[in-house]
């Protein structure tokens, strides 16, 4: 795995740096104050010092930004960078103000809303209306587009960037609910199956309790031999690990019809449904088959397939409306899927199909 495979921060948070470090360029105007107003060594290298450590301090402050370090730094951050511009402005006079679109986009993003506007906007008024106090509107009319420009800019940038957070957060919400419902949906036809066909075998092995022990015994074996393998396709379901078999299915539905004392007609070819669907058409067949042998009072049931469609059908006492979870939770896997779900009254009215198209 190559390095950027392993690191897992978005590219904001790896290359944000370089935005910031782009501001610095614009430093240039402050230092070269400081060289056309002093001649001497020792102011010179006071102010140059100064604006050197305004870059330092941005730097620092804009690094520990884009890795999400706690807003009280940030506070702390922004007071010690006006200092440096006071520091500054006894240097250099009204160039001071040089360093306010600095500020306003540092506080833009480093504080949180609303106090990031209204510090912002106290930094953008005092850059615009400071050169009227020091009467200098025309040297610096350039300061007040750039500020409104930079205010704006970085505003709409924190927007984006709190909406993009927020959208993230959402879609996180989203992706919890819907494995939520995966996990629930898949442990009920787990359970439903299995313990249903428990349950019909463990009526059997009492009634055979007196005439026929052997076969008594071979169904609790039957039903211990059940109980593990539901317990390792739960934890399968819970881990998302579970695949279902279409022909696997179809000999499992057999079995429990059987059991259950109904006549049973099973595709004599599982691979005639096409491959893309037959994990789908086996989850199918599972919960069908489990509300058939629970609900229907059947006598028959058949199982059909085609290349594109499996039906279940029986003559049983028909289906109830509302559905109950099992219904809906197949039919939500199915549309998941972009299949088609019909379950209805049988021919004449009899009993209950169960049909999904693809």
């Amino acid at each position: 795995m190559t390095a950027p495979e392993q690191d897992g921060r978005d590219p904001f948070s790896r290359y944000g740096w370089l935005m910031w470090a782009t501001w610095m360029v614009f430093l240039a105007f402050p230092a070269g104050s400081v060289l056309e107003r002093h001649d001497d060594f020792q102011t010179r290298a006071i102010g140059l010092c100064l604006v050197g450590l305004f870059a330092v301090v941005y730097a620092l402050g804009s690094a520990g930004m884009v890795a999400k370090r706690s807003g009280s730094r940030n506070f702390y951050v922004t007071g010690l960078l006006l200092l440096i511009v006071f520091a500054n402005a006894f240097v250099i006079g009204p160039d001071a103000l040089g360093f306010v679109p600095f500020l306003t986009s540092f506080v833009v993003f480093a504080l949180a809303r609303p106090w990031n506007w209204w510090v912002a906007g106290l930094f953008v008024l005092i850059g615009v209306l400071g050169p009227f106090f020091i009467d200098a509107w025309k040297a610096w009319s350039w300061t007040t587009f750039l500020l409104i420009a930079v205010g704006a800019g970085v505003s709409v940038g924190r927007l984006m960037s709190d909406w993009a957070v927020e959208r993230k957060g959402v879609e996180h919400e989203l992706i919890v609910v819907a494995e939520r419902e995966r996990v629930a949906r898949d442990v009920h036809d787990v359970l439903g199956h299995s313990l249903t066909v428990v349950a019909i075998k463990a009526e059997l092995a009492e009634k055979l309790m007196a005439s026929d022990p052997a076969r008594a015994a071979a169904e609790l074996r039957d039903i211990q031999a059940l109980s593990r393998q539901s317990l390792a396709e739960i934890r399968e379901t819970v881990g998302g690990l579970r695949a279902t078999r279409l022909d696997d299915e179809l000999k499992s539905a057999g079995a429990a019809l059987t059991g259950a004392g109904i006549e049973v007609e099973l595709p004599s070819d599982p691979d005639v449904l096409d491959p893309r669907y037959r994990p789908s058409a086996a989850w199918v067949v599972r919960e069908a088959v489990t509300n058939v042998i629970r609900h229907s009072q059947a006598e028959r049931c058949a199982v059909s397939l085609t290349p594109d469609s499996v039906t279940i059908r029986d003559d049983g006492v028909g289906v109830n409306s509302p559905f109950g979870n099992g219904l809906r939770g197949l039919v939500e896997r199915v549309e998941a899927r972009q299949g088609k779900v019909r379950i209805g009254a049988g021919p004449d009215g009899v009993g209950t199909v169960v049909e999904v198209r693809w």
